[in-house]
């Protein structure tokens, strides 16, 4: 058993949950006091927190480049933890088990597997409660971005020491960046330049498709076409679109009938179709912002403090980060996550 250290945990997005979940299950690592600083938490509805607005299903996007290896063991974790999810009646509530198939006359090949779909609303929650029922603590803030990145540990230190929840005597350990896309706004300019939104629109319907499915490779188009269900919900996820560096957070109707249409033609769920002259029951249309980067998820040690080349600790305190997971951020989370609690039990 490790002594207790004072973690900062900088976002509550799926990647920052999940971290400290697999802090405080993890026994070496469960007398850590773990402290999230977060605008925005599971609940609140805001373009720029872009967990809540994921699809939901396990279907990985790491290649089979050796560059890909540790993201493919990522997302390997996390299926088999689902998976092993899906045995217990928590889990089943959470997610659900499909295979995905039917592979329409159009298409040029199919693949053909076992995924698992997510109730996303319902997981958010699920691993928010966690996490404060193990013992974390939550302090609402915005912190300031204007100072890089050793102004955001500073104020991050000042908001943690200032806490009611804070015991005099406590100091932070580490400060694990799970920012995703806001860390452009406080990271060194090379560095930021490699983070980009990923826009995604869908499409909120009533029933729950028998089958996740996803079609791909519209000609030169960022459109996609994919069916989600969500599990103990009576709602299925249709979409989509994976735009990059297009910031609009109003729902494109146009994009909405080509994502509606497509589904329809494709036959991807026509168990779905319910509506007057066989058409989708809509109930919302929404726009997320995946967290992109240009050359793949960042999950390190800061070896610098962003401002002179050094290595070491920024303004005091050690600083982990992990962002840049695209659209892949809840299927590599679980092994993302305990990479991170391998990186800060390995700091002196």
């Amino acid at each position: 058993m490790e002594d207790e250290k004072n973690i900062i945990i900088l976002g509550a997005g799926v990647t920052g949950l999940q971290t400290a979940l697999s802090f405080l299950t993890t026994p070496s690592t469960s007398r850590y006091r773990i402290t999230f600083i977060a605008a925005h938490v599971p609940g609140d509805v805001f373009p720029s927190y872009s967990s809540p607005w994921a699809g939901g299903h396990w279907r990985s996007h790491a290649t089979l480049s050796p560059g890909d290896e540790e993201i493919r063991k990522w997302d390997l974790r996390t299926y088999e933890y689902w998976a092993s999810l899906l045995h217990g009646t928590e889990g089943a509530k959470l997610l659900g088990e499909d295979i995905s198939g039917g592979v329409p006359p159009s298409a040029i090949f199919g693949i053909k597997y076992q995924s698992i779909c997510i109730n996303i609303p319902r997981y958010l929650e699920y691993l928010f409660g966690r996490v404060l029922e193990l013992g974390a603590s939550v302090i609402k803030a915005q912190v300031d971005t204007e100072r890089g990145l050793e102004g955001v540990v500073r104020d991050c230190t000042r908001i943690f020491l200032s806490s009611t929840e804070t015991s005099p005597d406590a100091r932070p350990f580490v400060l694990i960046n799970c920012t995703g896309l806001s860390a452009q706004k406080f990271l060194p300019k090379d560095e930021a330049r490699k983070l980009y939104s990923i826009r995604g629109q869908t499409v909120l319907v009533k029933g729950e498709a028998s089958l996740a499915r996803t079609f791909t490779d519209f000609d030169d188009s960022d459109d996609l076409a994919y069916v989600i269900p969500r599990p103990g919900s009576k709602m299925t996820i249709l979409g989509g679109c994976k735009q990059a560096h297009n910031h609009s957070p109003i729902p494109d109707l146009a994009l909405t009938s080509r994502i509606l249409t497509r589904i329809k033609d494709l036959h991807l769920a026509d168990e779905l179709l319910t509506g007057p002259g066989e058409s989708f029951e809509i109930i919302s249309e929404q726009v997320g912002f995946r967290p992109g980067r240009k050359g793949g998820p960042r999950v390190e040690v800061e070896d610098g403090d962003g401002i002179v080349e050094r290595k070491g600790k920024v303004d005091g305190l050690w600083v982990v980060h992990s962002y840049g997971h695209a659209g892949g951020g809840y299927q590599a989370s679980i092994g993302c996550a305990e990479k991170v609690v391998g990186l800060v039990q390995d700091l002196p």
